[in-house]
């Protein structure tokens, strides 16, 4: 009888850990029952390979006459960036569109005078809005200027076809470095964008 138990206990040991899935090593005792197996120590983890997206700027620009400072703030911006070596775009919509015109003149710049504001008087400088340059005041660089520089160091400008036409604006009438686009395309632009600058 002694012996009929001691062989029941003995096969209840080894079910046990067969149970968790391994067999007790020779000469260890087998482990308790119901109690858990060691677990195996965490796989390193690698970190997922992700492309990396691309530094964009989208500096959006809506003013024109209306507004030089805002055109001036919005092409200088731009410049400072793509000099950090960030990829910009400039869209133009609205009246923003007329930067773009070849046949819109852009010889004018604000000026800041002793911490005032001025407009620099020139040939495309809206009546309304030119003001005497008074005392001594450093000259700003001009719209041609700051749009030359943006667009010689690789800044693409990207004009809403529909704002354009309804300025009479069409694809032979766009400065060098500038194109027409579509609503889709704009999307696409502005989706792929880590930031977006309105002006």
């Amino acid at each position: 009888m002694k012996t009929l138990i001691a062989v029941a206990a003995a096969l209840l040991l080894v079910g046990g850990a067969a149970a968790q899935g391994r067999a007790p090593a020779p000469g260890q005792p087998a482990p308790a029952q119901g109690a858990q197996a060691p677990l195996a120590p965490p796989q390193q983890m690698q970190p997922a390979q992700q492309g990396q997206k691309t530094a964009a700027v989208v500096v959006h620009l809506t003013e024109f006459g209306s507004d030089l400072h805002r055109v001036q703030m919005a092409l200088s911006t731009a410049s400072a960036l793509q000099a950090r070596g960030t990829p910009v775009t400039l869209l133009l919509d609205v009246n923003g569109v007329h930067l773009a015109d070849r046949g819109t003149p852009l010889d004018m710049a604000q000026l800041h005078v002793g911490g005032g504001l001025t407009v620099a008087q020139g040939q495309g400088a809206p009546q309304d809005e030119i003001q005497p340059v008074v005392g001594g005041g450093s000259t700003a660089n001009t719209l041609e200027s700051l749009y030359q520089q943006f667009v010689s160091g690789g800044g693409q400008v990207i004009v809403r076809q529909h704002c354009a036409s309804m300025a009479g604006i069409d694809r032979g009438a766009l400065r060098q470095g500038a194109r027409l686009v579509n609503d889709r395309e704009i999307a696409d632009v502005l989706a792929g964008a880590n930031r977006v600058i309105d002006y």
